[in-house]
């Protein structure tokens, strides 16, 4: 839960830098418009209770010592070759 905790977290910064640089600019903790900690607490919050609640109800979990290759890591490169 605390890895995909801080994974979210780094998500909810980058949603709020993304999705709402022209929409809505709420005051945070350290000014008016700006990227805070309040990003990364939701973020981190989502993620983890939602990886809570999955694990939970299929009663799975990840195995860190058994790792493989990315099956479609030239879909990620192609991607990111066009969005740039």
């Amino acid at each position: 839960m605390i890895r995909v905790g801080a994974v979210g977290g780094i998500m909810g910064v980058i949603a709020e830098v993304w999705y709402f640089q022209d929409y809505w600019r709420p005051p945070t903790i350290f000014g008016v418009g700006i990227v805070g900690i309040e990003d990364y607490i939701i973020g981190f919050a989502l993620f983890g209770v939602g990886g809570y609640i999955h694990s939970s109800f299929t009663r799975k979990e990840i195995d860190f010592d058994r790792q493989t290759k990315a099956k479609n890591r030239d879909f990620f490169f192609s991607l990111a070759y066009r969005l740039c």
